[in-house]
């Protein structure tokens, strides 16, 4: 690892480091440098902008905190959903990171500690493959990106902040989402006893 990295990956840590104890619109780049040790123009060539920092923080998060365990079945991903909400509950400023994060347009290549989100995605999409073997590809996608969407920190916000929900009523309403994505689904693409399990 070169020291452009290891220094890149110290700010990040050390920003991530101060989310439960302050705001990330209050961390500046010349604390941050102080911190690990570089100047505040050395922050700034790593971090043009403060979504650059946003976004690799909000990676790292995930990664340590909130990566999702692995699901081959439907009941396995509401499990995995139901855990991941609950880890919200307990590291609300971090969830808010992550909520955000997911907002912006991405600014660079994602780097492996932003890979959760694509292994969930990937995850989801092939139980919907499994699932629905019928369902044309753009269907697929639709319904796999819905679900995504309601299993996400965004979604999280959405019922925490506009409902004052916890994890478990958070949940609720995930199934409650994921029943009518599914039953959305083109009539004969979802082999009934699957769908039966899925929404019942």
């Amino acid at each position: 690892m070169s020291d452009a990295a290891d220094t890149a990956g110290a700010l990040v840590a050390a920003a991530a480091a101060q989310l439960g104890r302050t705001e990330f619109d209050e961390i500046t780049y010349k604390a941050l440098g102080a911190e690990v040790g570089v100047s505040e123009r050395t922050v700034y060539r790593h971090f043009p902008t403060r979504a650059h920092l946003l976004i690799r923080v909000a990676q790292t998060v995930e990664s340590r905190l909130f990566a999702p365990s692995a699901f081959t079945t439907w009941e396995g991903l509401y499990g995995a959903v139901a855990a991941r909400f609950a880890a919200f509950d307990a590291h609300p400023a971090e969830a808010f990171i992550l909520a955000r994060s997911a907002s912006l347009s991405p600014v660079h290549t994602a780097s492996p500690a932003g890979q959760s989100h694509s292994f969930f995605a990937g995850a989801v999409g092939a139980l919907v493959d499994e699932s629905a073997p019928g369902l044309n590809p753009r269907d697929r996608r639709r319904t796999a990106s819905a679900l995504c969407y309601f299993a996400s920190a965004q979604f999280w916000v959405r019922v925490r902040v506009g409902f004052d929900l916890d994890a478990e009523a958070a949940m609720r309403h995930f199934r409650a989402a994921a029943h009518q994505v599914l039953r959305a689904v083109p009539e004969g693409t979802w082999p009934h006893p699957a769908y039966d399990g899925v929404v019942s």
